[in-house]
């Protein structure tokens, strides 16, 4: 069986000009498909440093490798789960709402590279996906979208550069993701700790048929992007939903943001022994003194070392390990700067303890 064949799959499908189709190609067709186009694919693939999971597919590949013209002239997108989408040519076509300079303009496959290499090194290495820049948009989703195990990069009607627009919008897509892989159940008891902590939990006004700035999906989404995402993804600092605050500023979103990585992108943690922090004191602290750190359910003269901790900046990245001395101390180091920093023992997974740094006097 070859390409050809596929393409004889679709010769009754008709996929009309108004409708949405998406298609399930039986699991023969998808092997085959991947058969065929292993190699050249995976010459193609751009890698991200630190995430063996992630592939992003440029869109010249895409069209030399995802699609192919139905019997009727239509371009049809397959991606790797064996989904077959047709994609829209022409920017006049009626569902583009505004046809821009007359071409669609597709996303810049290093710049989305460069925005992956730009997370969180514990956020990228517990991801697994495919980001597809898409040539032109697919029938009926004119927009860019994620699922479990892939983002869809919808191009512009206007050159998109290595921008605001694409950080923004490639991270809020990994937020989706992030959301789908490790919080996809609305009874698991960490995002219902989400929607309390972000004050979206009164369902009428939250939920997932509310106008797009009040889906919490959207919302968490957003917040990743702000949290999570380099300078570029995170922009002014605030979000869709103008009635919401700027995550940054709510020291409880942030704590969970960062125990939420730590808990998830290292895998199975919760079946780990963790010792967890319990408070460190005195808390503001300067630039350059000792504070004392204390564990969970150990007194200080029981301590016992040598004990590492973590120190995570407010979008979760590690900046620094440090060990407790005999007498549960550890000294601010200036190269930290002033802010709001979070502690976590090495071995991960404990939810963080907030430690605000201040100039020295």
């Amino acid at each position: 069986m070859t390409v050809h064949d596929v393409e004889h799959l679709f010769s009754s499908a008709r996929l009309a000009s108004g409708q949405v189709r998406i298609l399930r190609v039986l699991a023969l067709v998808v092997l085959v498909w991947v058969t065929v186009t292993t190699s050249s694919v995976q010459a193609a693939n751009l890698s991200v440093t630190g995430a063996p999971g992630i592939v992003v597919v440029p869109a010249t590949d895409v069209l030399e490798n995802h699609t192919f013209r139905a019997p009727d002239g239509t371009l049809v997108f397959v991606d790797n789960a064996g989904l077959a989408y047709a994609l829209i040519e022409d920017p006049s076509d009626p569902e583009i709402a505004n046809s821009g300079d007359g071409s669609f303009h597709s996303f810049d496959a290093p710049g989305v590279v460069e925005t992956l290499t730009a997370l969180p090194g514990e956020i990228r290495a517990g991801l697994h996906l495919t980001v597809f820049v898409l040539p032109y948009p697919r029938r009926g989703i004119t927009s860019s979208t994620a699922t479990s195990s892939a983002v869809f990069l919808c191009p512009g009607v206007y050159p998109i550069g290595n921008d605001v627009t694409l950080h923004s919008i490639v991270t809020h897509e990994i937020g989706h993701v992030w959301q789908k892989q490790f919080l996809s159940d609305p009874a698991d008891p960490s995002w219902q700790e989400y929607l309390t902590l972000r004050g979206i939990t009164d369902e009428a006004t939250f939920n997932a048929q509310a106008p797009h700035a009040y889906r919490p999906n959207e919302i968490f989404a957003e917040d990743f992007r702000v949290l999570m995402g380099d300078a570029l993804a995170q922009g002014t600092g605030e979000v869709e939903n103008p009635e919401l605050a700027a995550p940054g500023d709510d020291p409880g979103l942030v704590g969970y943001f960062v125990s939420l990585v730590a808990a998830y992108a290292t895998a199975k943690v919760s079946s780990r022994e963790i010792e967890e922090l319990s408070r460190v004191y005195p808390n503001p602290v300067p630039v350059g003194q000792f504070i004392t750190v204390e564990f969970a359910g150990q007194s200080r003269e029981a301590m016992v070392g040598p004990r590492r901790v973590s120190v995570l900046d407010v979008r979760g990245r590690v900046i620094d390990e440090l060990e407790v001395d005999p007498q549960g101390r550890l000294l601010i180091e200036r190269e930290w700067g002033t802010g709001v920093f979070w502690l976590r023992e090495k071995t991960g997974g404990s939810r963080p303890v907030r430690l605000t740094v201040v100039a020295s006097r």
